[in-house]
């Protein structure tokens, strides 16, 4: 079978010996060359039906390509050596909220937080000189201006001309497992906080129990050895009821915290006379506050006396309880106001002091369980570590808010609202 340019050669020669004046094309000659052609002309159909069947597989694997480019669930993007975009796909699109039009041939560099630039440039660094995949993972923006952590996994492009270099990122937005990362460390320092101030409570609670009990014991084994003296027994009775009374608001208190935390401290509310209650709280630390050597001064709004609203005056009275003791502790020698207010709704109870205040070291851990503003202060009285975080606690299951202000050396105002029916 003749080829293409040995059949065209072929008919050229048979065509000239035609030309002659006596000569003539053969028929046999010119059947065979009618065969040849037919045969080239089946071949070429052939040829031309198998290239149109290749080419619309190749289109048809352009289209799957740019289908799975566009639609992949990872954002792709091609750069060049400086750092333009030549392709970007929808997900990528999506991620940075913008169109691929305002994207395409225009630089990435804009959209890298400027404190994670150089990250972005060692990675890609890298890449240019090893020709390895590397990945980062930076603070990029959105054309808007609003940030957000992406994972960039950079490769070199394979399948480009020599010479013209290009770059292949995958981008994933991982804000959310950054935000979760973050939150894990977060919880993860609260606990192991929680963890340190547990262990320091657990190395006082010996210490906390002991005392009251030593009291207890030794003073009664003084009066049960037969001490007849009226005055010295009723001393040792009054110091034995202090260590009780004392030796029970501690179990009560770590009782209080097991409530809270199962979610069943029980919450009763009912009508009370806030001043009532105010002056039954005064007159149980009136002792103290003269220990002390301290004033407290009532401090009401005239029009308010007398009203009654309906709350749980039983915690309202043990939150009083707790602040009103840690005023009468950190205060020697001053004045303690004690008050309150009605207000749309709420009613605001307000405890105020003139005594050393609070560190500013101990201001962020203030209302946390098991941590004592008092571990800064040298000379201080004992307690537990749990008032004010059981404080907080009855005030959110109230539905209220408590707050303070302090200034060291000047004295501390703690306030709490409670909402209120009249």
């Amino acid at each position: 079978m003749f080829t293409n340019n040995e059949l065209r050669r072929k008919a050229e020669e048979i065509l000239k010996q035609s030309e002659g004046p006596n000569d003539s094309l053969g028929q046999m000659d010119v059947v065979k060359l009618v065969e040849e052609l037919s045969i080239y002309q089946i071949e070429l159909e052939h040829q031309n039906n198998e290239l149109r069947e290749s080419q619309e597989r190749l289109l048809q694997v352009k289209e799957r390509y740019a289908d799975l480019f566009n639609f992949a669930p990872v954002g792709y993007i091609i750069l060049d050596k400086y750092f333009i975009i030549k392709e970007i796909n929808n997900t990528a699109c999506n991620i940075l909220n913008a169109d691929s039009s305002n994207l395409k041939d225009s630089s990435l560099l804009p959209l890298i937080q400027p404190e994670c630039q150089d990250t972005f440039h060692l990675s890609f660094k890298f890449t240019t000189k090893t020709s390895k995949t590397n990945s980062c993972d930076i603070k990029m923006r959105k054309p808007g201006g609003r940030s957000f952590y992406a994972r960039l996994i950079i490769a070199t492009d394979k399948y480009v001309k020599e010479g013209s270099t290009l770059f292949r990122i995958a981008m994933m937005d991982i804000s959310i497992e950054k935000e979760l990362e973050q939150k894990l460390l977060i919880e993860t320092e609260n606990a192991k906080k929680s963890d340190r101030l547990k262990s320091v409570f657990l190395a006082n609670m010996g210490h906390e129990i002991r005392t009251p009990l030593n009291g207890i014991l030794g003073f009664s084994s003084l009066m049960i050895d037969g001490e007849n003296d009226t005055d010295l027994i009723k001393k040792y009775s009054e110091i034995i009821n202090k260590n009780g009374v004392r030796l029970l608001q501690m179990i009560s208190n770590i009782l209080d915290i097991s409530q809270i935390d199962s979610g069943n401290l029980p919450i009763k509310i009912e009508a009370f006379v806030p001043e009532v209650l105010l002056e039954n709280v005064i007159e149980l630390f009136s002792g103290k506050a003269k220990n002390h050597n301290n004033q407290i001064i009532r401090r009401f709004d005239s029009k308010n006396q007398q009203y009654t609203v309906h709350s749980d005056p039983g915690k309202i009275t043990q939150v009083l309880m707790n602040l009103l003791s840690n005023a009468i502790k950190f205060t020697k020698d001053g004045k303690i106001e004690i008050g309150f207010q009605l207000s749309e709704g709420q009613i605001i109870f307000t405890v105020q002091d003139n005594g050393i205040g609070i560190p500013d070291n101990a201001k962020d851990f203030l209302f946390d369980r098991f941590y004592q503003a008092d571990n800064a202060i040298a000379g201080s009285d004992e307690g537990t570590g749990l008032g004010l975080a059981i404080s907080k606690s009855i005030v959110d299951l109230l539905e209220g808010t408590i707050w303070y202000k302090s200034e060291l050396n000047k004295g501390s105002e703690f306030s709490f609202s409670i909402p209120v029916k009249r």
